[in-house]
């Protein structure tokens, strides 16, 4: 009977991909989020100058890269698309620096 339920839901439209939508626009912004904290890492590394602060920074710049790659591959497998995703929405996508495909992000 469960089976059933799927087959004959209307495909398209509706509450279901209105949510689908919010959550891949969630994601794409956590991505973006994520994206800075990984570059401003980076440059902080440029600033420290005692070993305490070495290590710390680079435990960061570590920890900000990994979230980086899990938002991107959990991306991956949504198959997100930022120009569909806002097509969907009707807003005009603001893309981190040098980021402008319209493809599948990748990790």
């Amino acid at each position: 009977m469960k089976h059933w339920k799927r087959w004959l839901k209307p495909k398209g439209g509706g509450a279901e991909s209105e949510n689908s939508a919010n959550e891949k626009l969630k994601l794409y912004r956590e991505i973006c989020q994520a994206h800075r904290e990984w570059e401003i890492s980076q440059e902080k590394l440029h600033y420290v100058k005692e070993a305490e602060q070495i290590d710390y920074v680079i435990y960061l710049q570590e920890a900000a890269e990994k979230r980086y790659v899990m938002l991107l591959r959990q991306a991956k497998r949504m198959n997100l698309n930022v120009f569909e995703l806002y097509k969907e929405i009707g807003d005009r996508p603001q893309l981190p620096a040098g980021k402008a495909s319209g493809k599948a992000m990748e990790g």
